[in-house]
Parts: C-alpha cells; structure tokens; sequence
C-alpha cells in the first residue's frame, strides 16, 4: 500500500505539512486524520476522491502503527489484571 500522500501535498500541501510535523504523535496524527475525514458539523464538502483515498490510507497506516505501539498488556493496570 503506497503510503505516500502526493495528491495531498499537491492539493492540500498546508494539511500535508501539518501532518509532518505530528507524524511521530500517532494518536495525534489520528485524530487529526479523523477531524479531517469524519463531518461533525454536517457542512463539509469533502475531498476529491484521490485524496480522501490517501487520507484513508494514512489513518490505516497509522492505526496499524498504533497496533505496534501498544504494549501486549496496556489493558493491564500494572500487569494485575484489566482496567476498569
């Protein structure tokens, strides 16, 4: 899967460039994917489809990336059994 936004950075390069800088912030870099991607105001137009594809396909990568990051026992409070 490319990973590569290159209709982003062409059409939206300020979303591309804040996207950069919060790439190593995986759970930031969702929600700001999800702000993007998801219409909480009911008035957005959306993007074209090439982006919203790679936007798409960002968010994957990103909950994969997440996927890796979490350690096997998170749910664990102090490795003695679930949160809640």
């Amino acid at each position: 899967m490319e990973r590569r936004p290159f209709e982003l950075v062409r059409s939206y390069p300020r979303i591309a460039e804040r996207l950069a800088g919060i790439d190593a912030d995986t759970p930031v870099a969702i929600g700001y994917l999800d702000s993007l991607t998801i219409d909480h105001r009911g008035d957005r137009k959306g993007f074209p489809v090439d982006v919203g594809r790679e936007l798409m396909h960002l968010r994957l990568h990103y909950a994969q990336r997440l996927e890796v990051e979490v350690p096997a026992d998170a749910g664990m409070v102090w490795g003695h059994g679930p949160r809640g």
